[in-house]
């Protein structure tokens, strides 16, 4: 059995945080479901829940712990430890523990937890160039992440895509991974990549004339003419209007990529709709924004973009931010928000020469990272 700490379901920046996707569930399902799948028994694992994980780094962490024998907090190395810990906004970045012979929660004291032995755990990693930054992005199973703030929920999903991706369309065993491979390959008409990547990702809600590649997309979503579709999973419902670019992201259950928009490496909550340029974004639930606008995820002046973390701001993992949208927020064309900034649920954004034309004064509201 592995012990879950309690959570208070809190997301910085989003009103329904646990109600947000985590690829193809919700984030309040995941930890769950993680630890089910994991089929561990009396382990003596201690994990929080609303934490970002899989079943393969808890059986690693059980068999390091069980070879300890002792207490033990674990910390990931390599570069998924060094991303992890720029996500963890300057907090304790530490969310999976071994402690031999605690039975119930009441055995695992704040005190016992902070005096455990810091392990390093080997990620198990491989480093793929992504376009974000020009930085190398691990391919690992052994991601853990706790998430506490919208760029967490962001992030866990991001550094978890690819595996999840690579599970679902392929499979761990080699074998059956490789029948999969010319499955895809026989289906999507060709050797090379993008080839099986479209094999293995084609649903009877894609157009004929739309480019989908290495995706999972529920029997509900549709991919509309023109569209293109890389490295992303489509909740159920969720649509990707005609000539759209949709990158490295995770859409929920009825979420809207709208008809020549572009979002690259974002998350879009159920009923978000999205019709401008964003990258590295985050969209409440019911959340919505409309072509001629952008989200900005890097600074213009070579800074770092600084996130909002209670009363502080701290640096963005890879100094790269996009905009949180609250629930229920809208925004309409032709409006630019710069990086790292949080829209309050339910506001409203228009262009000031849209207030100007209906005889209304154009009020600023004035973003201070100071």
């Amino acid at each position: 059995m592995v012990t879950l700490l309690p959570w208070n379901g809190r997301v910085e920046g989003l009103e329904k945080g646990p109600a947000m996707p985590l690829w193809d569930h919700t984030l309040a399902e995941h930890t769950e479901r993680a630890v089910g799948a994991a089929r561990l028994g009396r382990s003596g694992l201690v994990v929080r829940q609303g934490t970002v994980l899989g079943p393969e780094v808890l059986r690693a962490a059980l068999q390091l712990g069980v070879d300890l024998g002792e207490d033990c907090a674990f910390r990931l190395g390599g570069r998924l430890g060094e991303l992890v810990e720029q996500a963890s906004l300057g907090r304790d970045p530490v969310a999976l523990w071994y402690v031999p012979g605690a039975r119930e929660a009441a055995d695992l004291t704040p005190e016992r937890l902070a005096l455990a032995r810091q392990v390093e755990l080997d990620p198990a990693e491989r480093l793929l160039d992504l376009d974000l930054g020009g930085e190398r992005m691990p391919l690992s199973d052994r991601l853990v992440l706790r998430v506490d703030h919208h760029v967490q929920l962001l992030w866990g999903n991001l550094l978890g895509l690819g595996s999840f991706l690579w599970r679902r369309l392929l499979h761990r065993s080699t074998a059956l991974a490789g029948l999969k491979a010319a499955w895809g390959a026989l289906r999507g008409g060709g050797l090379s990549r993008g080839a099986v990547a479209r094999g293995l990702s084609r649903s009877a809600g894609v157009h004929a004339h739309a480019t989908v590649e290495g995706c999972v997309l529920s029997p509900t979503a549709r991919v509309e003419p023109g569209a293109v579709v890389r490295g992303c999973v489509l909740g159920p419902g969720a649509r990707v209007e005609a000539h759209a670019i949709c990158e490295g992201s995770v859409l929920g259950p009825d979420a809207v990529v709208q008809r020549q928009a572009m979002i690259r490496f974002s998350v879009l909550g159920a009923g978000a709709m999205h019709g401008g340029a964003a990258q590295l974004a985050v969209f409440g639930r019911g959340a919505s924004m409309k072509l001629g606008s952008y989200l900005m995820d890097q600074s213009f002046d070579d800074q770092a973009v600084r996130v909002p973390v209670g009363e502080r701001f701290v640096r963005a993992p890879l100094g790269l931010a996009g905009v949180c949208l609250g629930e229920g927020s809208r925004i309409g064309s032709g409006v630019w928000i710069a990086p790292g900034r949080v829209l309050p649920p339910r506001s409203v954004v228009v262009a000031q020469d849209v207030l100007r034309s209906f005889g209304q004064p154009a009020p600023y509201r004035v973003w201070s990272e100071e």
